[in-house]
């Protein structure tokens, strides 16, 4: 990465370096996702018993399903949103960069 654009931005690191942490990242949460599975699989089978211990009672335990279902699909349409949003800016990206001519190295 010589030249004007690497110097511009000021950036020292290598391209293997910056890969390395991206798989560090990776595996972070990578380890997360599997970590909260197993936890969210433990929970379902412990959930009666933590139930009845707790004394919740049916319209309780409803309202923490209808939460935690609301939740879910909040995050799902905000997710949508912003992947509809950023498909259309590379397509209008798109759009304004093929007007430009591009310069041959030379």
């Amino acid at each position: 990465m010589n030249g004007p654009a690497s110097a511009a931005s000021g950036s020292s690191r290598s391209p293997q370096r910056t890969s390395f942490v991206r798989w560090r990242i990776l595996a972070v949460l990578g380890a997360l996702s599997v970590s909260s599975y197993l936890l969210r699989g433990n929970l379902s089978i412990a959930a009666p018993s933590m139930i009845a211990d707790l004394g919740i009672d049916q319209g309780i335990h409803n309202a923490l399903l209808l939460a935690a279902l609301a939740e879910h699909f909040g995050w799902t349409l905000a997710i949508a949103v912003g992947v509809a949003f950023a498909l259309a800016g590379a397509g209008l990206n798109l759009l304004v960069r093929a007007d430009r001519t591009v310069e041959q190295p030379g």
